[in-house]
């Protein structure tokens, strides 16, 4: 574990203040000085990372790779955000220095660990066989708390108390061939993937311990529910050569099924069907297709140019995200469908070695490119275009 010191200055971006312990300064005993506080910051943090490679065999491969991250420090809620003004001094007169500043962060505890096992075959005189077998399974757990004196006003940030857990698991398998159809020489790459991703959430907050509805405090943020999502895939790509040529086509089939956990709070989870409360599952199949041409009329300057059309990954909570059962809008967005990409690329590597001396390199990319989305998904504020209103939510608008 390794002690660093910071510094946090009043008015400055949240991304230059990860806060931790912080301790009033010299310069900090008078009004006039508050817009330049410099409070010293000591995050403890620790991490550790390990590799490992094992040969049992000619053409066998293993490796297992582990990484492990803490991290506790008092830091803002956000890590994207503006300026944070420093406190008045009537908040600091009469919780401290130390005490105004802390009501305006929260305590964070958060932990990673990732593992990775890999299987590589490849025996020799076998060009059609190149076998992986990757095994990954990742955690996150994240736990923030404000401090006692703080305010009750954070619903819309998680909340005087949160816990937040992503987990997930995936296995892929691909095999690579190598071959040659006449004056074609290919190579194959086939495979096949699967993935589970597991969100836990929930929240305290403290300005509905009362409220039956809210389930006195403790529920899931509407805007960030709980839920998972599994996706299983199958994709191919076929890198053709033919002189100084080289066609790419690629094609992946994805089948996602998103699952939302109802809230335990009833103000989100109405048994009234016209409200829209909706979590029950919902699966989507996706394309995606890729054709790439590479052209290299000389060994140090290849070009390039590729068309795709894909849709974007959406996590199971854009299905699930919803408002309380009273709001004007209060129904689950079970009729999103996937945002669509179109991306148009084109470009050339230019590669020089031995330019001003012996075994040195240059090398000049460009690239140019063209995207068009369509159906971009976000928040709604109240006004429905045409198309949107066809689709709209069943629940109250």
């Amino acid at each position: 574990m390794a002690a660093q010191r910071r510094a946090v200055r009043a008015k400055t971006p949240a991304a230059r203040s990860t806060a931790c312990c912080m301790r009033p300064c010299a310069a900090a005993t008078t009004s006039s000085s508050l817009k330049a506080i410099v409070l010293p910051i000591r995050p403890a943090a620790s991490r550790a990372f390990c590799s490992s490679n094992h040969r049992p065999a000619d053409g066998h491969l293993l490796t297992l790779s582990a990484l492990y991250g803490r991290h506790k420090s008092w830091e803002p809620f956000a890590a994207k955000r503006g300026n944070i003004d420093a406190p008045s001094q009537r908040d600091i007169a009469r919780y401290g220095l130390d005490g105004a500043w802390k009501r305006k962060l929260v305590y964070r505890e958060q932990a990673d660990q990732s593992y990775s096992l890999k299987y590589r075959y490849t025996p020799e005189e076998q060009p059609l066989l190149d076998l992986t077998v990757l095994l990954t399974h990742a955690q996150t757990k994240q736990d923030d708390t404000r401090p006692e004196n703080a305010a009750t006003s954070f619903a819309g940030s998680f909340g005087n108390q949160s816990h937040t857990s992503y987990r997930d698991t995936g296995l892929e398998i691909s095999n690579r061939s190598r071959f040659d159809t006449g004056s074609l020489k290919h190579n194959l790459l086939v495979g096949m993937q699967t993935n589970r991703h597991v969100r836990d959430v929930w929240m305290l907050d403290k300005s509905k311990l009362r409220n039956a509805a809210y389930n006195y405090g403790r529920y899931q943020p509407y805007y960030m529910p709980a839920g998972r999502q599994q996706q299983n895939s199958l994709y191919l790509q076929d890198e053709i050569r033919i002189g100084k040529w080289t066609l790419t086509p690629a094609l992946r089939y994805d089948h996602i099924r998103n699952q939302g956990r109802g809230n335990c709070a009833s103000a989100y989870q109405s048994p009234d069907p016209a409200v829209g409360h909706d979590y029950r599952s919902k699966t989507l199949p996706r394309l995606v297709a890729l054709f790439g041409i590479t052209w290299q009329p000389a060994d140090s300057a290849p070009l390039f140019a590729n068309v795709s059309r894909s849709r974007a990954r959406r996590l199971s909570t854009n299905n699930t995200k919803c408002s309380f059962s009273q709001s004007s809008a209060p129904a689950t967005s079970r009729q999103l469908e996937f945002e669509k990409l179109t991306s148009v690329r084109v470009g050339g590597v230019l590669n020089w070695k031995n330019l001003l001396a012996e075994r040195d390199s240059l090398q000049l990319r460009a690239t140019l490119f063209h995207m068009k989305g369509k159906d971009e998904i976000f928040k709604s504020r109240g006004i429905f275009c045409r198309a949107q209103w066809q689709k709209r939510p069943k629940g109250r608008q």
